[in-house]
């Protein structure tokens, strides 16, 4: 039996500072988020080589131009019409995850969507508008902290996507696997229990999840030779 790991991903304890503070910005056909945008100004080639005290060189900032942040985000499938079917927030958003590449963004903890600072509501609509342009990608997520697990959600966009499971889709996983190798895809009950019990203490979780009762079906009795009924479990 294979050791199964599970993804569970924690919370810091410690107070981390938000590296990107989020705040909306729409002028002048430049879209994104800043809270610097208004005290910025634009300086030209000579100033730049001016410039030579490091405070002088700290406080200049490379931003590149809207198209090729657009470019950046979509890659391949960069079309300016898309970009036009979203709001200011949704590209900011959209923009967000896609900086946070293979790590992915997530809608619970400190560091998450909630910087937004927009309701569950607004954000599940944002969201729904770029997963069904499949300008993002979704899946379940467990975080623990403070000692309890919590489930939200986690998105990246299509080309940065990390599948990430928790122990229970991974046992539903090895249970599918075993089931496939039976014969009409079944197996008794309790051979699939003694298979999974050893790995995972919390095991009869695993027959309360959702997504156990969508993939296997269970409680099925059939007779053998014996005359007796045995419990099984077959993948449905």
């Amino acid at each position: 039996m294979p050791v199964l790991n599970q993804n569970l991903f924690s919370e810091s304890e410690s107070d981390i500072q938000e590296p990107y503070p989020f705040e909306v910005v729409s002028a002048d056909g430049i879209v994104g988020s800043c809270t610097t945008f208004s005290t910025r100004a634009k300086i030209s080639s000579e100033i730049f080589k001016q410039s030579q005290t490091d405070d002088e060189m700290l406080r200049i900032v490379f931003v590149a131009s809207q198209v090729e942040r657009e470019k950046a985000a979509l890659g391949d499938n960069y079309d300016p019409k898309l970009i036009e079917k979203l709001s200011p927030m949704q590209w900011c958003i959209l923009e967000r995850i896609a900086r946070s590449r293979k790590l992915g963004e997530v809608t619970i903890g400190k560091m998450s969507l909630k910087v937004t600072k927009e309701n569950a509501m607004k954000l599940h609509y944002h969201r729904k508008v770029m997963l069904k342009l499949g300008l993002i990608t979704k899946q379940s997520y467990t975080t623990k902290s403070v000692g309890q697990n919590h489930n939200g959600l986690l998105f990246h966009i299509p080309r940065f996507y990390n599948l990430r499971q928790n122990k229970v889709q991974l046992i539903i996983e090895l249970i599918v696997k075993v089931l496939k190798e039976r014969p009409h895809c079944m197996a008794p009950a309790d051979e699939i229990i003694q298979l999974i019990k050893n790995d995972f203490v919390n095991y009869k979780r695993t027959f309360q999840y959702p997504e156990f009762s969508r993939i296997i079906e269970r409680d099925k009795t059939v007779l053998y030779s014996e005359r007796k009924s045995y419990h099984i479990l077959s993948k449905a």
